[in-house]
């Protein structure tokens, strides 16, 4: 049987933009923001909330002034773009370009020349980078402007650019983005929130998450919105949130791009983001998981001839507390012998003033809806995973970084969803971010991201897998 790989991306069901404007979502739990309309600003020039990015290479303004290449800094740019549609419903963002202009509608990321940044500080009280937005007085455009500071400055910024190490470039660029969509610094307190004038809401004494006021040496676990930051945004932006709902084209005619007309909509599966696909090769379906609009982990299992199994009913993995994820879940099929399995992976449990998460799986067999759950003992911080399996010894992998060094971090679960032991570092291998692991036999091959300017540049590392052990090839 010739299996047929589909594409599948998150489709709007329905406008978004002013006339959706209802009232406040109910969710938001933990948030210090702007006390402005921050969805009629955004929206009086991009009705249907997709933001342009621009990176600036004026003279004055060039990003070249912080040391990096104006290509180095969209590389990261890009990636952080992709990291916020991920997570966050609205507002979508896009890289828009290079543009010679200051102020253009949208968010420009800029720079200044040493000289200029010490004799006008462009960013109070030491700060590596700053933003703002405001409205142009002569076109009513919104602007949002994040300035980056000249490396190795002195008395502006004695440090240089880098990744994965301070000053960790892509976690100040999520950071300054959140700011120029109405979110302050999380971890200040309900009091010295409401004293400036903005709003707050969740604990009382601020919450952990990408805005807090330092730069955190966790590079990995701040380079992606935490669960403070996203209830930020939906407290913004959650009234003109339409549901979203997955949408698959058959790919018969890769490498060309699916006609739109195509695309066939998973009708009723309302989500909040797009979805992992396991890609087993070896297997006439695929698994695919994603988070409902409540951020509940679903699945459904799509075979070739594109049936849908379970039911919508069935679809939530786990009723529980800890089935909720701020963070987009992992997926995977495999056997026990002739009994295929699925298995979901996803971080839970994450509360608004502590990093610490917990990696929770869940398996069950394909023609079984029951499901069992495992939290694995280890202590995880950085919200982001992928899952494979490795046939010969019959165990289930997830992939994650370890959130201080973004070393590739490895764990193992058997074909029960049991964990077989601690997570494996990849000593030395440091990386931006990694992904699902292609296991043949006994090896597999996991691919990731290196954390090097000039990028983006992608490697595999092999490793060996037995039944208690997982040792790189």
């Amino acid at each position: 049987m010739k299996h047929r790989f589909n594409w599948f991306v998150a489709g709007a069901i329905g406008p978004v933009g002013l006339a959706a404007i209802l009232a406040l979502p109910a969710r938001a739990d933990a948030y210090c923001v702007a006390p402005y309309d921050m969805l009629y600003f955004w929206s009086t020039e991009f009705s249907d909330l997709r933001v342009p990015v621009w990176v600036s290479v004026s003279p004055l303004n060039s990003v070249m002034h912080t040391g990096r290449s104006q290509e180095d800094v969209v590389r990261i740019l890009l990636e952080v773009i992709a990291r916020h549609n991920e997570s966050g419903v609205l507002p979508k963002l896009y890289f828009a370009g290079f543009t010679v202009m200051d102020g253009q509608a949208g968010i420009t990321v800029k720079s200044v020349s040493c000289a200029s940044a010490m004799a006008t500080a462009p960013c109070a009280e030491g700060g590596r980078a700053c933003s703002n937005f405001y409205t142009d007085l002569n076109t009513s455009e919104p602007i949002g402007s994040i300035v980056m500071t000249p490396g190795e400055c002195p008395g502006v910024n004695g440090d240089n650019w880098q990744m994965a190490s301070y000053v960790d470039i892509a976690q100040v660029l999520l950071h300054e983005i959140g700011h120029t969509l109405g979110l302050h610094h999380s971890n200040n307190t309900k009091v010295f929130c409401e004293s400036i004038g903005n709003i707050h809401g969740g604990p009382v004494a601020g919450a952990n998450g990408v805005m807090q006021t330092a730069i955190p040496a966790n590079f990995a676990t701040f380079r992606s919105w935490r669960r403070d930051d996203l209830e930020g945004l939906d407290f913004l932006y959650g009234a003109a949130a339409g549901s979203l709902e997955i949408t698959w084209w058959d790919d018969a005619s890769y490498p060309n791009y699916p006609p739109d007309e195509i695309g066939q909509s998973l009708v009723g599966m309302a989500v909040s983001r797009s979805l992992a696909v396991s890609n087993r090769t070896s297997s006439p379906a695929q698994a695919m998981a994603t988070t409902a609009p409540d951020g509940r982990v679903l699945h459904r299992i799509m075979d070739d001839l594109g049936n849908l199994t379970p039911a919508l009913a069935d679809a939530v993995v786990d009723p529980s507390p800890s089935g909720i994820t701020w963070a987009m879940p992992a997926v995977a099929l495999g056997s026990a012998g002739s009994d295929e399995r699925v298995f979901v992976a996803w971080m839970a449990d994450e509360t608004s003033e502590d990093t610490r998460v917990t990696l929770r799986v869940a398996q069950r067999s394909l023609y079984n809806p029951s499901w069992t759950f495992t939290n694995h003992p280890d202590l995880f911080r950085v919200n982001r995973l992928a899952a494979g399996f490795v046939p010969d010894p019959e165990v289930f992998l997830v992939t994650t970084l370890a959130p201080n060094t973004t070393e590739i971090q490895v764990v193992s679960f058997d074909v029960d969803g049991a964990d077989l032991g601690p997570a494996l570092t990849l000593d030395g291998l440091v990386a931006f971010d990694v992904g699902a692991p292609l296991c043949e036999g006994s090896r597999c091959l996991i691919p990731f991201s290196e954390s090097t300017f000039g990028g983006p540049n992608f490697g595999v590392v092999e490793v060996q897998v037995d039944a208690n052990t997982v040792s790189v090839g």
